[in-house]
């Protein structure tokens, strides 16, 4: 009967010390003390459509001993999406840039000029190469316009992408785009009637054009008034060049923008200008 009583014993004790062992967790608490630190963050534009690249700027108020990654946030301030971006630094380094793909623009209203203040650009935070993590780290935030997105946006290898939207009413403003080089020979162009026209200039899936340089022509099919237009130039490294202006009937076509194509060791590069 003893032998008995002391099993009985011994079964609820080792049912209570298995429950523990499988069931408890403590709570991860960082106790550490933390130094506040403000960043200076500057972006290359303040108007941008959903998915495209913006490159930014970091400036710290101090130097690391270590090297270290910076974070940097974009929220789309309507639906409350956002993406994340990081910049790296080298040991001792206070300034360097990295870049950041904007958030889906959900509450585009559909028209060219998009929506003020719909985004915020912010740095949230340093993570030291060494593992722990003395510092929290903030920045000015940058409001920017998103602007609505369409299929020529994007970067790809060796292609300059080129994107143009202009405003409407879309029934009376349709104009179109044309790529040509400096004897105004057309290589590549792009007039489908519709809104948004764009070209992934030297393609190399079936396009190798030659080095030298190059115009981007619009022509003006039909115009009511006094049309806006938006130039987006993609590189293949995702870097957005845009360029904007405004255009009449009676101009028949403008050249608003012209680059320059190189190639070094089989790899294409570009730089764009306005005239």
């Amino acid at each position: 009967m003893k032998n008995l009583n002391l099993l009985f014993l011994l079964i609820p004790a080792m049912f209570l010390t298995s429950c523990g062992e499988d069931d408890y967790s403590e709570a991860y608490v960082d106790t550490e003390a933390k130094t506040n630190l403000v960043a200076t963050l500057e972006v290359n534009r303040t108007k941008a459509a959903a998915g495209t690249q913006i490159d930014a700027m970091v400036t710290l108020p101090q130097a690391f001993d270590v090297a270290s990654t910076v974070t940097v946030r974009a929220i789309n301030s309507n639906s409350g999406d956002y993406t994340v971006g990081t910049v790296s630094f080298e040991a001792g380094q206070t300034m360097a840039s990295g870049a950041i793909i904007m958030p889906a623009n959900i509450a585009s209203p559909g028209t060219f000029y998009g929506t003020d203040a719909s985004a915020n650009i912010m740095v949230t935070g340093v993570a030291l190469a060494e593992g722990n993590d003395p510092f929290t780290l903030t920045s000015n935030a940058i409001s920017l316009t998103l602007i609505d997105s369409n299929s020529w946006n994007g970067n790809a290898d060796q292609v300059l992408k080129v994107a143009l939207d202009w405003s409407g009413p879309y029934g009376d403003n349709d104009i179109d785009l044309y790529i040509l080089d400096l004897d105004f020979n057309t290589y590549e162009d792009s007039a489908s009637g519709s809104r948004f026209e764009g070209d992934w200039f030297n393609n190399p899936a079936n396009e190798n054009h030659p080095d030298g340089d190059y115009l981007l022509l619009i022509d003006i099919w039909s115009a009511a008034g006094v049309v806006d237009y938006n130039l987006q130039l993609t590189h293949p490294s995702g870097t957005v060049d845009m360029y904007e202006g405004d255009l009449v009937a009676e101009d028949g076509y403008i050249i608003p923008v012209g680059f320059t194509k190189t190639t070094v060791d089989g790899v294409s590069s570009y730089v764009t200008y306005a005239f």
